[in-house]
């Protein structure tokens, strides 16, 4: 039996060991009292959390005044989401034309500004970040031209484009703010020769009521139908909390023909060890039941190869790591177990890190071609049957490697 508490303090911030407890629990099988009967609990699923509670209410801050927050208690603003999105579930999204995606690179890197860099970027393909690409305040793009991304990013006229919608919250709150400029700015963005962006992953806190978390993913579904029905081809982020999240969008996925590729960002909830595992298993599902090649864009995330890149048709990894180390005058290198380290590399005082940058983004490219070879190579036969990255370089390790911390 679950005891009910007073209404949370109301605290700012994220806190690991806060969440940490509500994080959804497979070992615990009983709902909370609070759950059994509530009215949203077919969309919810119920929580399942360490944490002594009588329902997700639990966690409501018990300001109305000073609460941003989906949450019944907070009605107006409740009533004022609910109808925004058309109500939580994701059945009366629209549906659009399919598109054909874009042939990606298993690893593309994560690229945030020009600064000290004096070359173009030469790489077949890049990442650049959504909210960068427009005003947060009236939606205007900032780059008129191909010739303008290219000059503001130092990258080349023959690198593909996709662009990133996960990010701090602020950002990406931005785009949805922009209401019915969202579509304007997507056709213009297909006519400067983008070619792919992921749907923003708002964020599914876990110290809050659950109605919050369904109304960010009903907010990622509109987003993503957005861009494909302004043919802009999307992946659709997997933003989720527990196993009916999961299996709410995995039935989205399997009957919308246009719903090809999917996007997780391991950054943040997804890349704390005590939650990996729990990702990892669902996401591999996602692919497994949706009854159709998919492909997977992994934003962070190296860890998971071994798990998803057997479940995957095709997957691409979006990293941030050889950008970062280059910033910081890092130099990445193979160690002797295979796995990837940082050799700290001063340079004089100005000069510019295009060569740096250029070694890490071959040495990552590499790893993750290694990792997404050996994993395919040693998983059980069956599935999607997805085809070998650069096959020269497939490795015969069952036991992939895993990236390193910095070596000073």
């Amino acid at each position: 039996m679950r005891v009910a508490k007073p209404i949370a303090e109301h605290k700012e911030g994220r806190n690991l060991r806060r969440e940490r407890r509500r994080w959804d629990d497979p070992d615990i099988d009983i709902l909370p009292l609070g759950c059994v009967q509530c009215a949203d609990r077919e969309l919810c699923g119920g929580i399942h959390k360490k944490q002594l509670d009588y329902y997700c209410l639990g966690d409501c801050c018990g300001d109305p005044s000073t609460c941003d927050n989906v949450c019944p208690r907070n009605f107006e603003t409740y009533v004022d989401r609910y109808r925004e999105v058309d109500g939580f579930g994701l059945d009366n999204i629209p549906r659009a034309t399919p598109l054909f995606p874009p042939d990606l690179p298993s690893y593309i890197p994560l690229i945030f500004h020009p600064n000290r860099r004096a070359a173009l970027l030469d790489v077949p393909a890049v990442a650049l970040p959504l909210h960068k690409f427009y005003s947060r305040s009236d939606g205007s793009l900032k780059y008129k031209t191909r010739a303008d991304i290219e000059a503001a990013f130092n990258v080349n006229k023959k690198a593909r484009i996709i662009l990133v919608g996960c990010g701090r919250d602020r950002p990406i709150e931005a785009w949805w703010g922009l209401s019915s400029r969202r579509r304007a700015i997507l056709k213009a963005l297909t006519g400067l020769g983008i070619e792919l962006i992921t749907s923003p992953n708002y964020s599914l806190f876990t110290d809050i009521p659950r109605h919050d978390n369904l109304y960010n993913i009903k907010r990622i579904g509109i987003a993503w139908y957005e861009a494909v029905d302004s043919q802009m081809p999307c992946a659709l982020h997997l933003n989720a909390r527990n196993p009916r999240d999961y299996e709410r969008l995995t039935r989205f996925i399997r009957q919308r023909a246009e719903a090809t590729d999917v996007a997780f960002e391991f950054k943040t909830g997804g890349a704390w060890p005590g939650r990996r595992v729990f990702h990892y298993h669902q996401l591999a599902e996602v692919a497994r039941q949706a009854r159709k090649p998919l492909r997977m864009l992994m934003v962070g995330g190296l860890p998971a190869i071994p798990v998803l890149a057997p479940a995957y048709a095709k997957l691409t990894v979006i990293d941030t790591t050889a950008f970062m180390k280059a910033m910081y005058r890092q130099r990445l290198v193979t160690g002797k177990e295979g796995n990837v380290l940082g050799v700290t590399e001063p340079t004089e005082q100005g000069a510019p890190v295009d060569a740096l940058l250029a070694h890490n983004i071959k040495t990552m490219r590499a790893y993750a071609e290694r990792l997404i070879n050996a994993s395919r190579q040693t998983a059980p036969a069956g599935g999607n049957a997805p085809r070998q990255e650069n096959p020269e370089m497939a490795l015969s390790a069952p036991e992939p490697p895993v990236l390193g911390r910095a070596a000073h």
